[in-house]
């Protein structure tokens, strides 16, 4: 069955179809409840340049064409449905066993079953019919064209995917909107205006940790090595890096931007600014 696998993906990439991704991945979307923009999206897992074809080839074939959301030269955005769960799963089978006795293999697929459960759970969309869950396919590197997009480039930033300031990152602040993040979770601003006054009346008025178009660094990923120290998850925004261990960030006045940061061994006390980057020790 493995063969049987391989020889598809082998077809797929000689087909007139298919095109090469620069990155690619399942995201969850978080929609603003009025105007109906994203605030948030969150990949469990990236995969950039030649990572898992395997996967961008089962991807593919599981879309359904009248769910593309989005789709110009450089990227695509997908709805993800019941019919995309079940048929890659169908192509998967060859893994299955091996990914339900172990976590930690075929990332991919682990995000597939959680989205089985979701589907079994009914919480593939939300309350208004709208889905929450979507295939982006990054084809080129262009000004981004859609919030996933913007988040896909951060992520690849800040796990070192893609070197700093290698990335087009053009029109990323149109793209993004100002959302009051409290814990994981953005809240549109005119839903919090409209509904204050009911949220402070029934105790349910959200702790507000902070304002801006970017998460935290923390708030959607962990860093790869043990040895990296962040004593302020204030300190660090999405989209920066902190190199291959050994960095600690102090608290106080430092500071790393989105596309900037340290590339090994450094303690940190300043501020680190976007597109600067400082080498190890």
């Amino acid at each position: 069955m493995i063969n049987k696998f391989k020889n598809f993906v082998s077809n797929y990439q000689q087909s007139n179809s298919y095109k090469e991704p620069l990155g690619f991945g399942i995201a969850r979307v978080d929609i603003a409840p009025i105007s109906k923009k994203i605030l948030c999206t969150t990949y469990p897992v990236l995969n950039w340049k030649d990572e898992n074809l395997g996967s961008y080839a089962v991807f593919c074939n599981s879309l359904s064409k009248d769910k593309i959301l989005k789709e110009s030269a450089s990227e695509r955005v997908v709805e993800i449905d019941e019919s995309f769960v079940l048929k890659a799963l169908d192509f998967y089978t060859p893994f299955l066993n091996e990914a339900y006795s172990n976590k930690m293999a075929h990332k991919n697929i682990q995000v597939v079953l959680e989205l089985l459960k979701a589907l079994e759970e009914n919480r593939l969309k939300n309350n208004n019919g709208e889905s929450l869950y979507r295939l982006v396919i990054l084809y080129e590197d262009k000004p981004c064209e859609s919030v996933e997009s913007a988040y896909m480039k951060l992520l690849a930033l800040s796990l070192g995917k893609a070197p700093l300031r290698s990335l087009n990152l053009e029109g990323i602040f149109n793209q993004l909107s100002n959302a009051a993040w409290s814990g994981n979770k953005p809240y549109e601003l005119e839903w919090l205006r409209m509904n204050e006054v009911a949220l402070k009346m029934r105790g349910h008025f959200p702790s507000i940790d902070f304002i801006d178009k970017f998460p935290r660094y923390l708030m959607q990923l962990i860093p790869e090595f043990d040895n990296i120290r962040l004593l302020d998850s204030s300190k660090t925004r999405f989209g920066a890096y902190l190199g291959t261990g050994g960095y600690t960030q102090m608290p106080g006045a430092s500071y790393v931007n989105f596309n900037a940061g340290a590339m090994g061994v450094c303690m940190n006390e300043g501020r680190i600014s976007s597109s600067v980057v400082v080498g190890a020790g």
